[in-house]
């Protein structure tokens, strides 16, 4: 075969290669685009299946354990346990002891006042330690505190405003109304620590008070 006879093939190849070059080009941009906007959420927020894959919303196995919930303000979460942080501080993601362990249980997408996490905890004392926001995220009211937890039983950590009394000095009048956070054991208010904001209080933090 001469070379006058190979050249429309050779051209042809040439052809074919520049068209899928082309075409290939485009449809890279296009696939990078689709996966970023699936890996981001507006803002450069993950997205909540994405971050939370590895807990299950289906109904789990929660009989000889306590279940420890909290709620009120503009949220609540629990930060740690016995000691050791139960979330990455950076990312918000659950570290690999909370979920190793089956401490934090996935409940649902965080609503107004609650927490997206309760806690499944072993009969026996543990150091808890939540982040209530009163406001908004922005502005953190942190409680620790020391129970003896008791499996079979529901625990609610609720936050609330205490409602001011009318009588007092203007000290005590002069700065914000109490914050209070109730530990219920099935429904019944066993403990109560209040945060007090006026000038005569003597702590900066929650203090526990005595039940009436």
């Amino acid at each position: 075969m001469t070379a006058e006879m190979k050249r429309p093939t050779a051209q042809r190849l040439t052809h074919r290669w520049v068209k899928g070059r082309t075409v290939l080009g485009m449809v890279l941009p296009v696939i990078f685009l689709l996966s970023a906007c699936q890996s981001h959420a507006p803002g450069g927020v993950r997205e909540l299946s994405m971050r939370f894959a590895g807990f299950s919303t289906a109904d789990q196995d929660v009989s000889g354990v306590a279940l420890v919930h909290c709620s009120g303000g503009a949220g609540c979460e629990f930060t740690a346990l016995n000691g050791v942080q139960l979330f990455d501080p950076k990312t918000g993601d659950p570290l690999d002891y909370g979920k190793a362990k089956a401490i934090l249980r996935y409940e649902s997408p965080a609503d107004n006042n609650g927490s997206q996490f309760f806690l499944a905890l072993t009969s026996a004392p543990h150091d808890v330690d939540v982040d209530f926001y009163p406001i908004n995220r922005q502005r953190a009211e942190h409680l620790s505190l020391t129970h003896r937890f008791r499996a079979g039983h529901r625990y609610d950590l609720s936050l609330y405003r205490q409602q001011r009394e009318t009588s007092g000095s203007l000290l005590s009048l002069a700065g914000p109304a109490p914050l209070c956070v109730d530990l219920l054991d099935n429904k019944e208010v066993v403990r109560r620590f209040c945060h007090f904001y006026d000038f005569q209080a003597t702590s900066s933090g929650f203090v526990e008070q005595k039940l009436r």
